[in-house]
């Protein structure tokens, strides 16, 4: 089994991955090989590892836009947050109208009674 050591690493980095390893229940070693483990077997998105020229940051900024646009399933991200608020509105609209209800039956019980 190959060794690998890690040069130069940030002591708040190693700080999180020991709590993070403690609370896993897991040495930080262990820890470490589970996390390289599960990256290196999870899927890339079509374009990462790819660098966009160093010298056009029009062009990087664009690689970025492509990557959040495949992350979020095509959307960019302010349509992300536009349907996710959409979404809790129509829930908010329907939990009143529930809550209307409720409280007209209830009335109406109370009318009867």
């Amino acid at each position: 089994m190959a060794d690998l050591t890690i040069h130069d690493f940030p002591d708040d980095a190693f700080a999180t991955l020991v709590a993070r390893a403690a609370r896993s229940g897991r040495t930080v070693n262990e820890e470490v090989l589970a996390i390289l483990a599960r990256l290196a077997d999870e899927p890339r998105l079509e374009g990462e590892g790819e660098k966009p020229a160093a010298c056009d940051p029009d062009a990087a900024a664009e690689h970025l836009r492509e990557l959040v646009r495949q992350a979020n399933g095509g959307l960019e991200p302010g349509d992300s947050v536009d349907q996710f608020l959409a979404d809790r509105r129509v829930e908010a609209a329907l939990e009143e109208l529930d809550v209307s209800k409720q409280v007209a039956e209830h009335l109406r019980w109370r009318a009867s009674a």
